[in-house]
């Protein structure tokens, strides 16, 4: 649902050429992506990028060698996102100005670093209640665990 948000984003937001930057085991959130880009999923530029701030610097790397024109990315994660600006800045790119960064993870660091990094917050201390408030359930009650949803949320900052 999160990474629909990102795609629908961007396309609300007039981006043109997005690109999906993500780890081998990412393909929920890249579907995700595709399905919020509507008309666009067909022109993303994808690359597997790992998960470190190391694996975001080497994929702005490669897609800036490619000469490949991209005015957005969504990076699986928030470290990815911050090793991709790092790498794009170090090259004299201004972000949001000529490419929109978007992470996933909410973690810390995303609201301090500079630009600061919009992303998708899943709102880790509602994920801990409801799994606590469950497992007490369990231990109580022997009521089962069950699956819960939880809405996550678009947090818009600099970066995009």
């Amino acid at each position: 649902n999160g990474a629909q948000q990102v795609g629908e984003y961007l396309l609300t937001s007039g981006k043109k050429k997005p690109a999906y930057v993500g780890g081998v085991n990412d393909s929920p959130k890249r579907k995700g992506f595709l399905r919020g880009l509507g008309c666009l999923a067909e022109k993303v530029c994808l690359d597997v990028g790992g998960a470190t701030f190391s694996d975001g610097e080497q994929a702005f790397c490669r897609l800036h060698s490619k000469s490949l024109e991209i005015d957005s990315v969504f990076c699986a994660n928030d470290i990815l996102a911050i090793g991709f600006i790092r790498a794009a800045v170090s090259t004299g790119i201004k972000i949001p100005d000529e490419i929109a960064v978007i992470g996933c993870d909410d973690i810390r660091i995303a609201m301090y670093y500079n630009p600061s990094l919009t992303t998708i917050s899943f709102k880790e201390y509602e994920i801990g209640r409801q799994a606590v408030l469950q497992l007490f359930a369990f231990c109580d009650k022997n009521i089962p665990i069950t699956g819960k949803s939880i809405v996550s949320e678009l947090v818009i900052r600099e970066s995009a």
